[in-house]
């Protein structure tokens, strides 16, 4: 079974440093990398791939290594450490340097994968033991010059550092670079206040008040209404005084990538530390974590999920999406028959009643039940929908063969009444596929804060959990895929009728 989840979510932490430190000069990395050991990545690798394209896929994979390195393949790294790197420098330009520590057996044995790797050394004069790297032709898109120097069982690469900064005696060791406490897949960590005030100030320089300006005379080329403008412009001021206010008061910014190769979980998650007394510090501790309404319908069961909600907790976002809304209902109005308007003109209401409220979600899924079959789930967030719905029974009534198709009120769920919609013509089309359990039904509710919409084997079971689901913590936004689960059923339709 294969399951691909990806969530992204910024989480802030929040703690204080002894006054020594917060008096002591920027010193040490500018950012630093690091993996789990080479061994336990390429055993992910295999895992990953076997579970892909069965045991096929991981022969093709070691077919590869050989053919490439030979039969003693990667023999020459110590696959029981992890991969480092650090960023020791940027200049006032934003050029980074660049410096990855590749944990080796033996000076020896690791030249010799080089050679079996293709990549040439040409020994730089009166600097023994330094090394400039002629890489091989597949990697003749990397310009920046390398360089490389073995110490202690590491080789060192560097890309723009000067020769002095390859010296022996001045390269970090492992042990300064590695965080112990590390044991995520990749773990990625920005240490902001070692940024070289240089730096600092170029980048203050592109948020200044004079490129607002220009950011914002840009915008009249384009063919947007005038209110769009004002809030683009806003936005952007926002974002920017943001990227300030990090660069200011933030201290270490740590992103952090986890994969379980069994179950293919995928996470992706970053934290921003502050210093203590500043405005980022306390703008975190009011930060509150954020919830779904439709948390329930992302089932960990799912073939396929997806949990989002808007940050409307910023008065430009909000303001936004309102000016969206009104220039949008015209042109909405103008594609539509005349008998649709008075329909058009509350859902429009509506949207707008429920950015009001600061919390417009949506939650989807696709999951499949013991037996294989399939129900589609949705949900999404609408302020006190009751009018839309009578209108939707008015319009309905209109439609031909309604009486067979739609049955209303079919049953209750607490207050809420669902709906029973039936596609005839799906089930006797001959190349309906037999995943939604050779059910062609649909179950519609309007809830007072929201519309739920369910359909195949087990739709109404799910659209009853749906309604009486309760709000629970969620990233802002979620994607969740299961390999195993979604190609099952793609391949249930006829392969043109495939989705893309």
């Amino acid at each position: 079974m294969i399951r691909l989840p990806v969530a992204f979510g910024l989480v802030f932490f929040a703690f204080s440093l002894p006054a020594s430190a917060q008096d002591a000069k920027p010193s040490g990395p500018i950012l630093t990398i690091q993996t789990q050991p080479l061994g336990r990545l390429l055993g992910d690798v295999r895992t990953v791939l076997e579970a892909v394209g069965g045991k096929a896929a991981v022969a093709k994979f070691n077919e590869t290594l050989t053919d490439r390195l030979g039969e003693k393949g990667l023999s020459g790294l110590d696959v029981s450490r992890p991969l480092l790197g650090t960023m020791p420098k940027i200049d006032a330009e934003g050029n980074p340097s660049l410096l990855i520590l590749v944990p080796i057996t033996s000076e020896k044995e690791f030249l010799d994968l080089l050679k079996r790797a293709d990549f040439e050394l040409e020994p730089v004069e009166k600097r023994k033991g330094l090394f400039t790297v002629v890489l091989p032709e597949d990697l003749g898109f990397i310009e920046k010059a390398i360089s490389l120097r073995i110490v202690d069982k590491i080789a060192y690469f560097g890309s723009e550092m000067t020769a002095d900064e390859m010296d022996a005696k001045k390269l970090p060791t492992a042990e300064a670079v590695a965080d112990p406490k590390a044991t995520d897949t990749l773990t990625v960590r920005s240490f902001i206040q070692n940024q070289p005030k240089a730096y600092v100030d170029v980048v203050a320089h592109d948020t200044d008040p004079e490129r607002l300006k220009q950011a914002e005379a840009s915008l009249d080329a384009l063919p947007i209404p005038e209110k769009f403008k004002t809030l683009t412009t806003d936005l952007f001021a926002e974002v920017t005084r943001f990227s300030t206010v990090q660069n200011r008061d933030g201290d270490v910014q740590t992103i952090r990538l986890n994969v379980d190769p069994k179950s293919l979980d995928v996470s992706l998650t970053a934290s921003l530390t502050a210093k203590p007394g500043t405005a980022l510090l306390k703008s975190m501790q009011a930060y509150k974590p954020t919830g779904n309404r439709f948390a329930g319908i992302a089932s960990q069961d799912a073939a396929a999920s997806l949990l989002l909600r808007l940050p409307l907790f910023d008065d430009v976002i909000r303001k936004a999406a309102a000016a969206g809304l009104e220039e949008g209902l015209p042109a909405a109005k103008a594609q539509a028959p005349e008998p649709l308007h008075d329909l058009i003109d509350e859902a429009f209401a509506g949207v707008a009643r429920t950015v009001k409220t600061g919390r417009v979600e949506l939650g989807a899924s696709m999951v499949p039940n013991k037996t294989g079959d399939y129900t589609l789930d949705l949900g999404v967030s609408f302020a006190d929908p009751a009018k839309l719905e009578k209108l939707i029974r008015g319009h309905a009534a209109l439609l031909p063969e309604d009486k067979a198709r739609i049955t209303w009120d079919d049953f209750t769920v607490g207050t809420v009444k669902v709906h029973r919609v039936d596609f005839p013509q799906f089930t006797k089309a001959k190349d309906f596929p037999d995943v939604f359990g050779g059910k062609s039904t649909a179950y519609l509710a309007f809830a007072p804060d929201a519309i739920f919409v369910s359909f195949g084997a087990d739709a109404k079971d799910h659209i009853t959990a749906n309604i009486t689901a309760k709000d629970a913590p969620a990233p802002v936004l979620e994607v969740a895929l299961n390999g195993g689960k979604l190609r099952k059923f793609l391949e249930a339709f006829p392969a043109d009728d495939r989705p893309p």
